[in-house]
C-alpha cells in the first residue's frame, strides 16, 4: 500500500534522496511500494540521480555516494545522524555564557545547537534563514547577516555577507563541515558558503567546530579552516593517534559528545518550520 504519494517527479526524487540519506541505500521495490509509482518510474529516477552524481545504481536499488562534491540541501542534512548533531549541541550549549554573542553557521549541526538557545542569555548572528526562523519562534534575539541567498543552503552569501560580518565581533563562532582531513583541513562544497563560514570563523574570539563521527575523511573541496584556526573540535569520534597529535600541536581542545538513545531537542522544535 502506497504511503504519502509524492505529487510530482521533484517531490518524489527529494523523498528518494531522503531515504537514501537516512540508510545509506534504496531498494527499487520498496520505493515503488512507498511512493505509489512503477517500479520502472522509479528506475528511471535513480538512473538521473546516478547521473546527477547523488546517488550510485546497485543491483535492485542505489547506494548514496559518500565522497563528491554535490551538495546536499539543508532539509536532507537536517534529518540524517540526529542523535549525533543532538550530542554535538548539547556539548557546544555548555560553552554558551550569560551575556554572549555566538555566530552559528547555515549548517545542519548548528540548527540543533540553535534549538537549544530557547531561555538562553544570548544574542545570536546566523547566516541561515531557517535558523534566523527558529530563533525568532524562541523568542531569541538575533541579527540575520543578509547577501546574496543561497537557495539550497536557505543561507546568505557573498560580499556583502562578508562586508557585514567584518563589523560584527561574536564572541564565538559555531560551524560544522562536509568532511576534515590532513591534507586540506575542514573543506566543504559551496564555494560561496565556504567564504561565508570564513568571515564567521574570522570575526570571533573563540571557534568551534563541530564534526560527527561521519565526516573524519579526506575530500578534495575547498578549504574553510586548518585546525590553526580553531579552538575547540565537539564530536562522537574517536580520534586516532595522528588526529590527536595534529589537535595537540595546534593547541585545539577535543570534547567527546556521547549521543543519547533518543532526541534531546524539545519536541515542539523537531521539524524545521
Amino acid at each position: 500500500m502506497a504511503t504519502n504519494k509524492p505529487t510530482d517527479h521533484v517531490e518524489r526524487r527529494q523523498q528518494i534522496l531522503l531515504r537514501a540519506h537516512q540508510h545509506g541505500h534504496v531498494k527499487l521495490a520498496h520505493l515503488a511500494l512507498e511512493l505509489g509509482v512503477h517500479e520502472m518510474t522509479i528506475r528511471r529516477d535513480l538512473d538521473l540521480l546516478q547521473q546527477q552524481g547523488l546517488l550510485e545504481r546497485t543491483h535492485g536499488g542505489a547506494r548514496l555516494l559518500q565522497k563528491g562534491n554535490f551538495e546536499v540541501s539543508l532539509y536532507l542534512r537536517s534529518v540524517r545522524d540526529t542523535l549525533a548533531k543532538d550530542a554535538l549541541a548539547r556539548t557546544a550549549a555548555s560553552f554558551i555564557q550569560d551575556g554572549d554573542t555566538v555566530a552559528l553557521d547555515a549548517s545542519s549541526t548548528t540548527l540543533a545547537l540553535a534549538k537549544l538557545l530557547g531561555g538562553r542569555d544570548v544574542t545570536v548572528i546566523v547566516s541561515g534563514l531557517v535558523h534566523a526562523e527558529l530563533l525568532e519562534r524562541q523568542g531569541v534575539p538575533f541579527l540575520l547577516v543578509g547577501g546574496d541567498y543561497h537557495r539550497r543552503a536557505e543561507s546568505f552569501v557573498g560580499e556583502a555577507f562578508v562586508e557585514g560580518m567584518r563589523r560584527l565581533h561574536p564572541d564565538v563562532t559555531f560551524f560544522s563541515t562536509r568532511a576534515y582531513g590532513r591534507a586540506h583541513g575542514f573543506v566543504d562544497a559551496h564555494l560561496p558558503d565556504v567564504i561565508a563560514k570564513r568571515a564567521m570563523i574570522r570575526a570571533a574570539s573563540r571557534v568551534v567546530v563541530l564534526l560527527d563521527g561521519t565526516k573524519f575523511q579526506p575530500l578534495r573541496l575547498p578549504t574553510v579552516a586548518v585546525l590553526d584556526d580553531v579552538h575547540d573540535l565537539v564530536t562522537d569520534h574517536a580520534p586516532d593517534e595522528t588526529l590527536l597529535g595534529d589537535l595537540d600541536q595546534a593547541s585545539v581542545t577535543l570534547h567527546r559528545a556521547r549521543p543519547t538513545t533518543g532526541p534531546s531537542i524539545p519536541a515542539d522544535l523537531q521539524s524545521l518550520r
